[in-house]
């Protein structure tokens, strides 16, 4: 009897490639999307780290300032680095920094409310309409109140 050829060797698997983690362009505007994806899991934390001011975002730290012990409890430390590497795909330090400077996303949220009614405003007494009520009865605008 012929003797039987050798298997071949299992073909070797060609490596992985390593995908890296790379910092969001727009740091701030992500900061606010991982809050509110982590409000749907932890109310707790979203409630600590959305005051917290984002101080940068670089491929492997997040660094955010806060005051309050919350925000750099340990535990809750643990919790968001957990989060933020599950909704990231990568995990990434979280360094806290106490009474730092930075905006937080509740500030940025009330600069654009605030930028929004300015507009509105500005738009309401420049519309054509507004200018002729002004210009038929001698008008002026005491208080302009915009619904929302």
């Amino acid at each position: 009897p012929a003797a039987a050829a050798p298997n071949p060797p299992p073909p070797v698997p060609a490596p992985r490639a390593t995908r890296t983690y790379q910092a969001p362009s727009d740091p701030m505007a992500e900061w606010g999307r991982l809050v509110d994806t982590i409000s749907q899991r932890s109310v707790k934390l979203a409630g600590i780290y959305h005051t917290a001011r984002l101080l940068s975002w670089t491929d492997r730290t997040i660094e955010l300032g806060a005051t309050g012990s919350m925000a750099s409890d340990p535990e809750n430390v643990k919790e968001l680095k957990r989060l933020v590497a599950e909704l990231c795909g990568a995990p990434l330090d979280i360094h806290i920094k106490t009474e730092a400077a930075g905006r937080s996303l509740l500030e940025v949220e009330s600069e654009k409310r605030e930028a929004a009614r300015k507009k509105n405003e500005e738009e309401a007494r420049g519309h054509p309409v507004t200018e002729k009520v002004i210009e038929t009865f001698g008008a002026h605008i005491k208080e302009i109140k915009v619904d929302g």
